[in-house]
């Protein structure tokens, strides 16, 4: 028996020599691609619904275009078209609102581009009170198809006038954005 405790050592060292060192260099990689497969084949099942869910989608996105006959045809136009609607679309979203908010400047900002769409800005400076800005705000975010409202900058004017008995005491700078999809023919 005490010839064996030896050899019983030694082969222990071994064991733990080859766990500690050469073990990780096998398994590792294996771990590893384990890993990448569980990736790919979740990726797959992800893709497998969205090619599923495509009919339903595509049949939700014809609803939408028939319930705004000339979605696109406002935003089709060249960069002054569209700015010069957006103006026309402010009018009214001034006009409709019950709070009084003055029109002071409006300047076409230079059309961007990016990829397959164009984003086409109309910089607009205000005189407004704090509840026809939130009116118009919520006028301008809610109109389908989507106008967005950037760089939002308020000063306020104590000594500023009243129109119609309402304060309306801020001077409102803010860009009114709408992002197009560019035709094939455009540059």
């Amino acid at each position: 028996m005490r010839r064996w405790i030896p050899l019983l050592k030694f082969m222990a060292g071994i064991a733990a020599l080859y766990v500690l060192t050469i073990h990780w260099w096998f398994t590792a990689p294996m771990l590893a691609l384990g890993e990448q497969r569980h990736a790919l084949i979740e990726s797959q099942r992800s893709m497998q619904q969205e090619i599923l869910q495509r009919d339903q989608l595509q049949g939700r996105l014809a609803q939408l275009e028939q319930s705004s006959p000339g979605l696109e045809t406002w935003m089709s136009g060249d960069s002054g078209t569209v700015s010069a609607q957006l103006g026309q679309k402010l009018d009214i979203w001034l006009h409709a609102s019950p709070v009084t908010c003055q029109s002071i400047t409006r300047t076409p900002a230079a059309e961007q581009r990016s990829g397959r769409f164009r984003k086409t800005l109309l910089q607009v400076r205000l005189r407004c009170s704090m509840q026809g800005l939130v009116a118009l705000m919520a006028r301008v975010e809610s109109e389908s198809p989507a106008i967005y409202i950037e760089n939002l900058e308020l000063a306020t004017r104590r000594h500023m006038a009243s129109v119609d008995g309402q304060n309306v005491g801020m001077d409102v700078t803010m860009d009114i954005a709408v992002y197009s999809r560019m035709t094939s023919g455009a540059k």
